[in-house]
């Protein structure tokens, strides 16, 4: 099936799509049979084996969105809903289904989709919250905050109710303009609508976080989380870790580590590097704070006498770079490169927060302050596309 999607042949998709089907019939019938000779009436297991798996339903999905058949697409996300309907992530667009919105990467290929959706409602077929999801994400993607929320307000119209990753959307899109306090209303107005936030909602405000250099931000998503699975917080945590670590954050590093240190999900080997992980930065935390000490005392003695002090700043050069070395109070020495790698993270820090607004309206994200508050740099979505969104 992949490889007839390569090869945009349609009908070799469809045609392994129907042999998928037909070799799970006689498994079907076989089990039926041998229910009706025992007495017994058809399990819940021989009745789902007639159905293919979630992957092979994803796959199937992803072929016709690789071939530009959105509305063969769009038929099988209505099966996978109907059949796994108990799995959120197989029917989510941030997990099971993220690929369909991800392709959907130019107006044109957006507009085809929005389009099947239309169609789909004057043939009085089911449009689904995970159906306009895939094209809210897909919207928000493509850089338009106004319209996503456009979307987001059109759910009523067509007689859907948002779910998780509905208001995800836009969390997605307000987080792309780098607006925390659009991210964290958004997450507050949601709860209090009883819809939980879920990992990707927690992911969305940790990343924007991080990306403008709140760290206490950051650091208070888990805190945040309290009342979730613990499944749920050593996710998030873990993905705090993994961004930090990419960005090159040390500091954030050391405080998802800490927390995800408080898991049983870990291994052992997993709980003895983080642990050495942690020990070491602790170390280096107390190093540098003892050569802070350290310079503020030896810049007080020098101007009592030169020559002193000419000699303990040689010391401090000597020093400087070799952590096992005592200092003169009794503290330890931190390495050069450690001590610059601070330097440059406070000074970024303080250039990002400049560019920081001010105040944290929970309605801020609404489609009505969009246009002013929110709009993201980026492609504009085309005017007939608008026009649809707006009449739907």
């Amino acid at each position: 099936m992949e490889a007839a999607a390569k090869a945009s042949d349609t009908a070799l998709i469809d045609t392994a799509w129907q042999r998928l089907l037909a070799d799970l019939a006689p498994a079907h019938s076989s089990s039926n049979s041998n229910d009706d000779a025992a007495g017994g009436g058809s399990s819940d297991k021989s009745s789902s084996s007639k159905h293919p798996s979630k992957e092979g339903y994803q796959m199937a999905i992803k072929s016709y969105v690789t071939c530009g058949q959105y509305g063969t697409a769009f038929d099988h996300v209505a099966e996978l809903e109907s059949i796994y309907k108990g799995s959120a992530d197989a029917c989510s667009v941030y997990q099971g289904l993220g690929f369909f919105p991800e392709m959907l990467d130019t107006e044109e290929r957006l507009a085809a989709a929005f389009a099947q959706l239309k169609t789909r409602q004057e043939q009085q077929k089911a449009v689904t919250t995970t159906m306009m999801n895939v094209v809210a994400r897909a919207i928000a993607r493509l850089g338009n905050t106004e319209a996503t929320g456009k979307v987001f307000d059109s759910y009523g119209v067509w007689g859907l109710s948002p779910d998780a990753d509905s208001y995800n959307t836009v969390i997605e899109s307000c987080a792309a303009a780098k607006k925390l306090a659009a991210v964290e209303g958004l997450i507050s107005y949601m709860a209090s609508k009883g819809i939980q936030p879920n990992a990707a909602s927690w992911n969305l405000l940790m990343q924007t976080a991080l990306k403008i250099g709140d760290l206490k931000a950051a650091a208070s998503v888990v805190d945040r989380m309290k009342g979730a699975a613990a499944a749920l917080q050593d996710r998030v945590a873990r993905r705090g870790f993994q961004i930090a670590r990419d960005q090159g954050n040390i500091r954030m590093k050391l405080v998802f580590a800490e927390i995800i240190l408080q898991s049983n999900r870990l291994s052992q080997i997993e709980r003895e590097r983080l642990q050495g992980f942690v020990d070491r930065e602790r170390m280096r935390s107390h190093q540098q704070q003892q050569q802070d000490r350290s310079s503020n005392n030896d810049d007080g003695s020098s101007s009592r006498s030169n020559d002193n002090g000419s000699s303990q700043g040689q010391r401090r050069t000597y020093d400087a770079w070799r952590p096992g070395q005592p200092s003169q109070n009794g503290g330890q020495r931190h390495q050069q490169p450690q001590q610059q790698l601070e330097q440059q993270f406070e000074l970024q820090q303080k250039q990002q927060q400049q560019h920081r607004g001010n105040g944290r309206h929970e309605d801020s994200w609404r489609a009505t302050d969009l246009d002013q508050q929110q709009q993201v740099s980026g492609s504009s979505l085309s005017k007939g596309l608008m026009e649809a969104l707006g009449s739907s």
